[in-house]
This record gives C-alpha cells, structure tokens and sequence, in this order.
C-alpha cells in the first residue's frame, strides 16, 4: 500500500492538457470536410485548450497552415456572444457578475472585452482602444501595470509571455489591491481576462482558450461579417481566421484514453497501465476529459471499468493516480457515503457513467491514459 501511494504522489505535477495526441493530415480538404474526417478517423478536429497544447500542436503541424476544431457558430448574430475568461480552467459563472450600472451595452459598437478601473467594478469596451492591463502570476499574483498601454489582444500576449494570463476569475480578481493607484493611458482603467465572442470548439468542448493575433478578430468591429469563420494556425503561431470552404491539411486530436478488453484487479490494471502505456485514467474534475473517458466506458465487456481512484486507508481519503484528492461526496458518485479500506473507483459501463466503489480485488475492465 505504501509503494503504491508513493507512486500516485510523484504524479502531482502532471498536466491535464498534456494528454491530448495531435495527429498532422497533410491532405487537403475544406474545414467542413477535414471535420468528418476526423470524426471518422480519430475524434474530431483538434481542440486547444492551453499553451503547453498550443505548442505540441504547432509543433505537430511543424508549421504549416492547418485547419483546427475552431470555427464561428454564429456570425453576425450579436446576441449569442458568450461571454470567458482568458486563463484556460476559468469558467464564466453568471452569479459572480460584477458589472458597473448600465454596463454590457455596446455603446461604441461591438464591445467585447472588459477593463476594471479603481472600484473594480466591470465595464465592456471596444478591445482596440489602449489601456494598462492586470497580468497574474501563479507563483507572486496580481501584476498590475502602470505605464504600459496596449490591446486587449496585446496585453493578453504580454501576460502569456512574461507572466500567466490576464487575471482572470473572482478569486484572482478579489487579489487585486487597485487603490489610489494611477493608469498613465488616462481615465485609470485596467484591461482583465475577460472577453466574449461566438466562437465554438468541432467537438463541443468549453475550452476558452483563444490566441488570436494581435489585430484579429476582436479588435476588428466588422470581422463577424467577413465570412471568415473557420481558424487555421500556422508559421504565425497564432490564431488565424479563414474562409472554410479553403482547402488545406489540418491536424485532429485522438481520444488520450484506452480501454483494455480484459479483466484484472485494480492493482493489477494499474501495473499494466504503467507498464504499457502512461497510468490508470484520471480526469478530476474536467469535464472534457471524463466525457472521453465515458465514451470508452460505454463500449466495456464488464458493468464497471476501473480507473485511477483509489481509496487509501493511510490517509482516510479518496485519491486519483495523479495525486489529488476527491470528495467521497462528489457529485460524480452513484452512490456518496462513508468509504472503506479495499476499494477503489470504477466508472459505471451503462447509464450516466457514474463513478461506483467496487472491492478492488474484483477483476474489470479498465481504462489507461496514453
């Protein structure tokens, strides 16, 4: 038990993006067209849901001009705006609105993204107009500059690259200390991490990850009339907007999970996972990654499939392989309660997938992450 915990604890560090497998199709093919493709050959066009994803993928492509999973569902039609923070794993959450009186308007035409000033109250905004702008650092926090001016488009890169991201979420933006503190731009307001826009991932994902160019598309008010509403990525290494009906190779992405036909204990499956692939599945809290995993939990022999969750007697606590803790009330569970020593967690083959606790020395099918 103990060799075992040690071994989920030295996962830690490991990054839920880094399980996506990118695969470069140097064939071309309309965006429409490279979408079925990859629906019928791996499963869908690719998603990008950080940078460390950026980089694989345009490493996968090696630079050339591919079509990607993202594509504008809704030109034109204003109100289908939605709206994310820029910070990937940062959901938009309604309740936590903190919008000045008469905000959310578009006074000035499309505006769509949001700057603060010393009440820290949000106000939306034309994103080509120059401002100063809030960085967030994970390792020292709010950064906030004062004689810098730039896009939103801009500070966003500045941030990525000298820092993390645009602060983004009430918690970062609670840590923010503006006070009398002054913007040389003029009127003291501070570009956020928040914007909002029409475009959606092939595969449906909620993936708020966006690296547009510096001047496209939300600094250009007339852009969702220009018909260019498939991305394609490339030698720029950004974001670029297209017509769909281009034909072009294209990069899709495989589901990160396998399901082993074969029927073992958990400790059993574990071993085999890491001896075969990279570890028994685990996904937290990612919804993305649980609807994958689900999709290999429905094709099953056995009801249930093991993955990566572990109940541990030494530290009366539910664990996934990676080494993060889960609630024995999540939501996730078919049935929440008091946990025992000699279980582990299996996703159920039928129904809603829920998670179940089984007597680890059962035998199941299983899961690994690649």
């Amino acid at each position: 038990m103990i060799l075992i915990l040690i071994g989920l604890l030295s996962l830690c560090s490991l990054s839920v993006s880094q399980y996506y497998v990118y695969h470069f199709i140097n064939e071309s093919k309309s965006w429409e067209d490279a979408q079925c493709f990859c629906r019928e050959n791996y499963s869908d066009l690719a998603t990008v849901e950080s940078m460390t994803d950026m980089k694989t993928l345009l490493k996968t492509g090696d630079g050339a001009e591919a079509w990607i999973g993202l594509n504008n569902r809704a030109p034109g039609e204003k109100d289908k705006r939605e709206w994310h923070w820029s910070l990937p794993g940062v959901e938009f959450n309604k309740e936590q609105e903190a919008w000045k009186d008469d905000e959310q308007h578009d006074y000035g035409g499309l505006e769509n993204c949001v700057y603060v000033d010393s009440s820290k109250k949000w106000s939306d905004a034309g994103c080509e107009v120059p401002r100063c702008f809030i960085c967030y650092n994970t390792t020292s926090g709010p950064f906030i500059t004062y004689n810098d001016c730039k896009n939103w488009t801009a500070a966003q890169h500045f941030c990525r690259d000298q820092h993390t991201d645009l602060i983004s979420g009430p918690d970062q933006l609670n840590q923010m200390e503006i006070g009398t503190k002054s913007c040389t731009c003029g009127n003291n307001q501070w570009w956020i991490g928040l914007s909002r826009d029409t475009w959606v991932w092939s595969d449906g994902s909620k993936s708020s990850f966006r690296k547009w160019s510096i001047n496209d598309p939300l600094l250009n008010k007339s852009f969702t009339d220009d018909n260019k509403n498939c991305v394609k990525v490339g030698p720029q290494r950004t974001f670029i907007r297209d017509y769909c009906n281009q034909t072009r190779p294209f990069i899709c992405y495989d589901n990160p999970f396998i399901l082993v036909k074969e029927n073992k204990t958990w400790e059993e499956a574990l071993y085999y996972c890491r001896r075969n692939h990279r570890d028994l599945a685990w996904f937290i809290d990612h919804t993305h990654l649980k609807n994958m995993a689900q999709q290999r939990a429905k094709v099953a022999d056995s009801d249930a499939v093991w993955v990566g969750l572990h109940y541990t007697c030494f530290l009366e606590a539910w664990i996934w392989v990676n080494g993060h803790y889960v609630s024995d009330t999540n939501e996730n569970w078919k049935v929440p309660g008091e946990s025992q020593c000699g279980v582990a967690g299996a996703m159920e083959r039928d129904g809603d997938n829920k998670w179940v606790k089984r007597n680890s020395k059962e035998t199941l099918n299983f899961i690994c992450v690649r």
